[in-house]
Parts: structure tokens; sequence; C-alpha cells
């Protein structure tokens, strides 16, 4: 049975470091010594070719040259083309031994499974049996969970004051050209009225679009809401639309003279 490439290396770093051949390593030597010793530990081995070598270190002719009077000796060869250290060829030994080991233990578990299971072959089979053509496919326990899913109503969204990164969005603005307001102003207003207030509210962008269609309304009115432009408080008009279309006051309004 094939078995897995080994995927760690046990490594002592004071016991490496103090190697005299790795002491006397300079930065790029050391450097090219551990990616050589990776690959050694992927493929068991090094290609005793000095141009992919210093492909796999990542240096150039000229660097690989100066490193490699160093690194030949920590990389003696150990058969023809091939290159190895001694120290990571028998710790890699020690690995594939052990998943050797594991893995011919786990065919021999399996082929022993495999045995047991073919002595008998009149065990009662894996699965539920063939439902009968009328038998009722709900259950109650599973109508009473989606009779549950039905029923529970989903979660209100709860009011809260006016974040203090609100902002107007393009929707906004669009609207305020719309309408013809200043939005600047009116978001300003909008601010200090429901932040003095601690005003609370599930949609605060809906909220603003309120206030943007009400400040239009007070505008048209000459800064008096519900009073149409073009019209003074003291025309007949005025007195009488408060006066006399209002049953509350209309009493009032005979009293001063206003038909």
């Amino acid at each position: 049975m094939a078995i897995q490439k080994p995927e760690w290396f046990k490594m002592d770093p004071a016991k490496f470091l103090s190697d005299v051949q790795v002491d006397g390593m300079s930065t790029a030597e050391l450097g090219a010594c551990f990616r050589l010793l990776c690959r050694q530990w992927l493929d068991g081995h090094i290609p005793d070719d000095l141009h992919l070598l210093a492909r796999l270190c990542r240096l150039d002719a000229t660097g690989m040259d100066e490193a490699w009077v160093t690194l030949s000796q920590f990389f003696p060869v150990v058969e023809p083309g091939k290159r190895a250290n001694r120290f990571m060829w028998i710790e890699r030994e020690k690995v594939v031994a052990d998943l050797e080991r594991r893995s011919d233990d786990g065919t021999r578990a399996a082929r022993k499974r495999w045995n047991e299971a073919r002595k008998q072959p009149d065990a009662t089979p894996i699965g539920s049996p063939m439902p009968h053509p009328m038998q009722d496919q709900s259950r109650p326990e599973q109508s009473r969970a989606e009779k549950r899913e039905r029923t529970t109503p989903p979660t209100a969204k709860r009011a809260s004051q006016i974040p203090q990164d609100f902002h107007p969005k393009d929707s906004h603005h669009a609207l305020a050209v719309e309408l013809g307001v200043n939005l600047d102003a009116a978001f300003a207003k909008f601010m200090d009225h429901h932040g003095s207030k601690g005003s609370t509210y599930k949609n605060w962008d809906l909220a603003f679009n309120s206030w943007l269609r009400k400040e239009q309304e007070f505008t048209r009115g000459n800064g008096r809401r519900g009073v149409i432009a073009g019209q003074s408080q003291s025309s007949d008009y005025w007195k009488k639309g408060i006066f006399t279309d209002n049953p509350a006051t209309r009493a009032l309004a005979q009293m001063e003279g206003i038909k």
C-alpha cells in the first residue's frame, strides 16, 4: 500500500546551530542549506546538479558557486546523481518506517474486518426496509416542528435613537432635489430636533424622508405649516379657512362677522 510523504521533521535548533559546519555558514549559505534540507525531507535526496540546486536555493550562478564550497560537504554524494545530509537521511528513514508500519497495521485490520463480515452472509442488511405504499409519510414530531416554524412570528426590529454616524444617502439627495428642499439645512434641523428629544425610530432613513416632505410643505407655506403660498394670515380667505371650516371655532367666526 502506498504511504503518504512524511509531513514534518524534528530539529533541535541548539544542536543544529552549534554544528561546526553550520556555525561557519553565512546567512545566505544557512538559508540555502535549510531549503535543501526541506527538499531532501520531501524527496529523500537532492539532485547532484548545481544548476538545479541554484534554482532550489533561489540563488544565481555566482552565489551558488560561492555557497556550494561549504554546502557540498554538508550534502555528500550517496548515489550517482543524488546527494543527502546524513542526519536528515536517518531521521527520514525512521519516520518512513513508522508510516509503513502503521500502513501495514491498517491493511491487516481492514482485511480482518472484511473477513469477519464475509463469515455472516445471512446477517441483517444495513438500511431501512421499503416503506408500505399506503404508509403515512408524515411523522407527528416532524409536523409539530413544521407547525412551529410556520406559526413563530419573525422577530420585530426594535426602535433606536438616531445613530451618531447617520448621514444623508443618495436616495435622500434625490428626494431633496425632487422636492426643492435644501438638504444640508434640513439635515441639520433633523439632527438637532431628534437628538435633543431622544427620538426613537425603527428606520431612520424613512424618518428623514418624511422630514424632507414636511420641510417642503413648510417652505411652500412661507414659514407657516398649512398656509398657502401667496396669501397672508390677515386675508379673508385665511380667516375663513381657519374659522368657518372648523366647527369648534365657527361660533367665534360669526361673532367677528366672518361669513
